[in-house]
């Protein structure tokens, strides 16, 4: 593998191959990683403005039946899923590894519970508009800036097209 994941040992399959990613100082040990569905949030009581603005903006009923059906693949394998995000988003920019001070075991983990719940509620943009600009806030004050959006973004479609293999799709990509 590029960049400084390399393999370890043996463990979980992703793609066929088994594979125990070490990102720079940080085993991962998937077989101790557990991912739990993401917790409930509390209704909003009204859409703020932001979530007024996002309705009309925010994706087809189709490009959310796509996404839910590729996400439950890229689920199914969560924990090495996370693990190709992160390999992809330090070979794309090293710099940010500075960014991350837990573990990335972690940091998978709270990776898969952001994108659950955020699929969870994609027809519910007053509720998940608030909770996506709090999440962005939190990580401004961890040095996210937002050219780093960009790197995320392609980090992630590496990640989905690695996953879903001859399933990926550019709907999907552009969903």
């Amino acid at each position: 593998m590029a960049g400084d994941a390399k393999i370890i040992s043996s463990g979980t399959r992703f793609r066929g191959t088994k594979v125990v990613f070490q990102i720079d100082a940080w085993p991962v040990r998937l077989s101790k990683m557990k991912t739990k569905p993401a917790p409930r949030r509390a209704k909003a009581t009204g859409a703020s403005p932001a979530a007024r603005r996002a309705k009309s903006k925010f994706l087809t009923p189709a490009q959310i039946k796509l996404l839910r059906r590729d996400f439950a693949i890229v689920e199914l394998q969560a924990d090495i899923a996370a693990l190709a995000f992160y390999h992809h988003l330090f070979t794309l920019d090293p710099s940010l590894r500075s960014l991350f001070h837990t573990s990335i075991e972690l940091q998978g983990r709270k990776l898969m519970e952001a994108l659950q719940y955020t699929l969870a509620a994609l027809e519910k943009p007053a509720e998940l508009v608030p909770v996506l600009m709090a999440m962005g806030r939190r990580h401004v004050t961890y040095g996210v800036q937002n050219k780093h959006y960009r790197t995320v973004t392609q980090a992630m479609l590496l990640t989905i097209r690695d996953a879903l293999r001859n399933q990926y799709t550019t709907a999907a990509a552009r969903a």
